[in-house]
């Protein structure tokens, strides 16, 4: 389980299957994802695991509000390309 709150650009090479600190950093640079850490600098960007079906990491985007996480979206990266599927 990796948790990013800002990332920085991965210097990997672009033959590598990413990372999940890849996969976090990619979900954390997205336009959408940037703005929100602004705004709303306590939401947490988490790498939850590969999924093998997909060969994707899901990282999970999140705030956690009393006692319990509000979800605020599910991003699946691919691991060869890097591509970038919201889940809603």
């Amino acid at each position: 389980m990796v948790i990013f709150l800002l990332s920085k650009p991965s210097n990997r090479n672009i033959n590598q299957a990413l990372t999940e600190e890849d996969a976090a950093g990619i979900v954390s640079n997205l336009p959408e994802i940037s703005a929100l850490l602004v705004k709303y600098p306590h939401y947490l960007i988490e790498t939850e695991g590969l999924d093998q079906n997909t060969n994707a990491w899901k990282v999970h985007v999140y705030e956690i509000v009393e006692d319990h996480t509000a979800t605020y979206n599910w991003y699946n990266v691919d691991v060869d390309t890097g591509k970038v599927d919201q889940e809603f």
